[in-house]
């Protein structure tokens, strides 16, 4: 893919598009950084892997009642079956590690028992089956986004794309990669760097050596791959096959049911699902956008949105939540230890 395709899709273009709930940028915003910590830190370089990805835990404790609502029903479905008595390689069965948890199953329910959801367990299975071992993340952390915290913990959503594809990095948490993993993903760094160049977040002296954000998670961060398994070493090699279509429905059924939500929404990809989520209403949620946080995009801006780099979108989220008394703020410090 040419230099300026990858651009176009991580969110360089500048085709216009309409408009919606924004957080704007402080103009002056850029002074006061390079008051505080001198020159904004350069983005870290494209590297080899994430040049050709398209992105490129601990369950916390849950609760039965919602505290938007009514006691969640947490009824399990009960899934079609698979043809010639075939098991999934999925986590679907309550008995399995890393199984989807039994809240976001009554949430997504008539999703599970769709035509499309069916073939797409089909599909992993076969893959599974072809490529043993090199599925990506393994079948027991797919839904680790959804077993870290359930729907009504959920305060913030963050997009991503295709989990990472080399070997020992996906867990099943967008953006995040295991502990000891090293070098960190350049995507990764941008985020890490930009929570550190912002004035508004507390200080935080040295780089973080570890990428996993489990922490995140726990503090109701939904880590939201669009496709959610991935072909070891080969990005994108399962789009198309049903997995855009199941985190559609993630993203509209928590737009639904809640109220208040603050999606991080970065590059062309994650502001399409957008339109998702304003179909509720321009008041209901927050939606704040920029360029993707890839090398290729992280300084540039985005349709009309502002570059990654100097956005402050961690901090505006913090005011977002605090603004609508979704508190206590994110605490976007990754601890050495998950």
């Amino acid at each position: 893919m040419s230099q300026r395709s990858l651009a176009s899709f991580f969110g360089g273009g500048t085709k216009a598009v309409a408009a919606a709930v924004v957080v704007t940028e402080d103009a002056d915003e850029p002074q006061r950084k390079k008051a505080r910590f001198g020159e904004v830190e350069t983005p870290v370089k494209f590297s080899e892997t994430e040049a050709a990805m398209a992105l490129s835990v601990t369950p916390m404790a849950t609760s039965s009642k919602d505290p938007q609502g009514s006691p969640a029903d947490t009824s399990v479905p009960r899934l079609p079956p698979l043809p010639d008595g075939e098991q999934d390689w999925l986590p679907l069965e309550p008995s399995r590690a890393g199984c989807l948890p039994a809240a976001w199953m009554e949430l997504l329910s008539s999703e599970l028992r769709k035509s499309y959801f069916t073939q797409l367990r089909k599909f992993v299975n076969k893959e599974a089956d072809k490529h043993p071992g090199q599925i990506f993340p393994p079948a027991a952390e797919v839904f680790s986004a959804f077993t870290a915290c359930d729907p009504a913990s959920v305060r913030v959503v963050i997009i991503g794309q295709d989990p990472y594809h080399d070997n020992g990095q996906a867990h099943g948490l967008a953006f995040s990669v295991k502990q000891g993993v090293s070098p960190l993903p350049p995507s990764l760094q941008n985020m890490l760097k930009e929570i550190r160049q912002d004035p508004a977040l507390p200080d935080i002296p040295e780089r973080p050596r570890n990428g996993c954000l489990t922490a995140w998670a726990k503090q109701g961060v939904l880590l939201l791959n669009t496709c959610l398994t991935v072909r070891a070493h080969q990005a994108n090699s399962h789009q198309k096959q049903g997995w855009e279509q199941f985190t559609d429905a993630v993203v509209r059924a928590l737009g639904e049911r809640y109220k208040d939500l603050v999606f991080l929404l970065w590059g062309l990809p994650a502001h399409q699902k957008g339109a998702l989520v304003t179909k509720f209403g321009k008041t209901k949620h927050v939606i704040i956008k920029s360029s993707h946080p890839s090398p290729l995009a992280a300084t540039r801006p985005s349709a009309g949105n502002p570059a990654f780099m100097g956005s402050r979108c961690f901090s505006k989220c913090n005011d977002e939540l605090l603004k609508r008394n979704r508190g206590p703020a994110i605490d976007w410090t990754v601890p050495e230890t998950a």
